[in-house]
């Protein structure tokens, strides 16, 4: 095996980790900021992996039990991903159906705001 290929293994394989990593590590419902900050980032996880599996899966010497293993942990960190998204995008079914336009006098418009201000008059 030349020296390029041990690298680019070994690149692979830690990209896989990472992003393995920050696949799973919101399933531990850990409340450190660290731990829930990976739960946003997940279109870009998801894309990450997409690229990464399509460079192991051309690049890698699919003869060897290791390379499988890094195919299946960034298929399955993709497959996780892609199960918070897809209810998101227009690839899934809507729950709600989309409403009929209505009489404009039977109509409620409602303004919401969310304003943080400190309350010191608690006895009014």
């Amino acid at each position: 095996m030349a020296t390029v290929d041990v690298f680019m293994l070994w690149g692979l394989a830690l990209v896989t980790v990472v992003v393995a990593l920050a696949t799973l590590l919101p399933m531990l419902r850990h409340p450190h900021w660290i731990i829930r900050g990976f739960d946003f980032p997940r279109l870009q996880l998801a894309a990450v992996a997409l690229v990464v599996l399509i460079l192991q899966l051309a690049l890698l010497e699919l003869d060897r039990p290791l390379s499988w293993f890094l195919v299946a942990a960034t298929a399955l960190s993709l497959g996780c991903q892609l199960w918070w998204i897809l209810p998101y995008t227009v690839l899934w079914p809507r729950e709600v159906k989309a409403a009929r336009r209505g009489d404009p006098d039977r109509t409620i418009t409602i303004l919401t705001s969310n304003v943080l201000t400190p309350n010191r008059n608690v006895g009014a």
